[in-house]
């Protein structure tokens, strides 16, 4: 095990070394377009919230009424607690929007991801 911890700190000690670690940054949202970093505004792009729709009345208020009747979180995998029947029926119309016979959504944890 301490093997691999000083793998892991080497190689992040290498990131430093070549100016390449990167870390997130905190910022408070105040618009769909404008976030407060360390007191100042600043024009957020680099979000992928490009159509501006995280702030917009309507989507907010969708999100507010299926939290209210669905609740939140997926509560488990689809495999072993079964599958929400919002999945179904996103996974229907995506078929029927791409016209195909099927669509199958997911989502896959970052450790799976591959760039």
């Amino acid at each position: 095990m301490q093997d691999n911890l000083n793998k892991y700190l080497t190689e992040i000690e290498f990131l430093h070394q070549q100016q390449l670690y990167r870390k997130p940054i905190t910022y408070i949202p105040i618009s769909a377009t404008k976030v407060i970093k360390d007191d100042e505004e600043y024009l957020m792009m680099a979000s992928n919230n490009y159509l501006g729709l995280t702030h917009h009345p309507e989507v907010k208020k969708a999100a507010i009424n299926a939290i209210e009747k669905y609740g939140t979180g997926s509560g488990g995998s689809r495999l072993i607690s079964g599958s929400h029947i919002l999945f179904s029926k996103l996974e229907q119309a995506l078929a029927e929007f791409k016209s195909t016979e099927k669509a199958l959504v997911f989502d896959m944890h970052p450790k799976y991801w591959t760039y």
